[in-house]
């Protein structure tokens, strides 16, 4: 359960924000400033602009264990060189009767190769907060790429963790790296679909790990977004529900996502962020 729990939150960021969250986990080939810092680096060159957010999370990871989570997160993408972004995370969760902590801290760039394809890459350090260890952090990396080969669609393709997280947390334990690909398709200014397919290894006995999402994505002319979603993960045998709506204004945004896991009977999870754009 411990192992479970660690490399379910940190090999997948799991909740990322509140678009992310509400298009069922779907992120590889979407574009936000602030999810993409957490998700594929790679997108946080889609929009001009510099943007600040908060973010909260309340919800169950497993049947005895709820996870509340804070986040920050600011992408500068205003001179037109190399984009970048630096987040941090808070969290905290129960492992039997321990209340465990965890420290996340991110920084991606993005690094435009030509007008319709991009690289991104994101270095991370995640503490975890007690353990009876000599070490307890994981450093890693992240790199992504998204390729527009016409102006509706989108294709996107990330390496979680390629350097293999190696720590003494499970005296020591090996993740291997994995990944995804995905893709959205903009059919009109109104209406998106997007589908990720993530996949992975594990040397710890779990074998073959593979997820599915999908999420659709409606904009009203008043800028307000209905979002819904669905996850299928058989690694950790998740079949996810979400749902949720946005409001982006000229300068203040706002999101929120519900989420529900329906094959294992967890609770609800929420996701609630506020951001700002200059």
């Amino acid at each position: 359960m411990l192992l479970i729990l660690l490399l379910a939150l940190s090999s997948a960021w799991g909740q990322v924000g509140s678009v992310t969250d509400s298009l069922g986990g779907t992120s590889i080939a979407n574009t936000h400033p602030l999810d993409s810092a957490w998700a594929n680096p790679a997108g946080v060159a889609a929009k001009a602009g510099v943007f600040a957010g908060i973010q909260f999370h309340n919800g169950d990871v497993t049947r005895t264990t709820e996870l509340t989570q804070y986040g920050a997160t600011l992408t500068d993408n205003s001179t037109g060189g190399f984009p970048g972004a630096i987040g941090y995370k808070q969290r905290t969760y129960k492992v039997g009767g321990n209340k465990v902590h965890e420290r996340v801290i991110r920084a991606a760039i993005a690094l435009p190769l030509a007008e319709t394809f991009v690289m991104g890459l994101a270095g991370f350090q995640v503490h975890t907060d007690p353990w009876d260890t000599e070490k307890t952090d994981q450093n890693n990396g992240d790199i992504g790429f998204i390729w527009m080969p016409i102006p509706e669609l989108r294709v996107g393709a990330i390496s979680r963790a390629f350097m293999g997280a190696r720590d003494n947390v499970f005296g020591p334990s090996r993740v291997v790296p994995s990944g995804g690909v995905g893709a959205k398709y903009i059919f009109s200014p109104n209406l998106a679909v997007l589908a990720d397919i993530n996949y992975g290894y594990e040397d710890i006995g779990t074998g073959q790990r593979l997820g599915t999402q999908i999420g659709a994505e409606f904009v009203n002319t008043e800028s307000v977004a209905l979002r819904i979603g669905y996850k299928n993960d058989e690694w950790l045998g998740e079949r996810r529900f979400t749902a949720g709506i946005g409001w982006d204004g000229p300068k203040l945004r706002a999101g929120y996502s519900y989420q529900k896991e329906t094959k294992r009977e967890l609770g609800e999870s929420h996701t609630i962020d506020i951001w700002l754009a200059f």
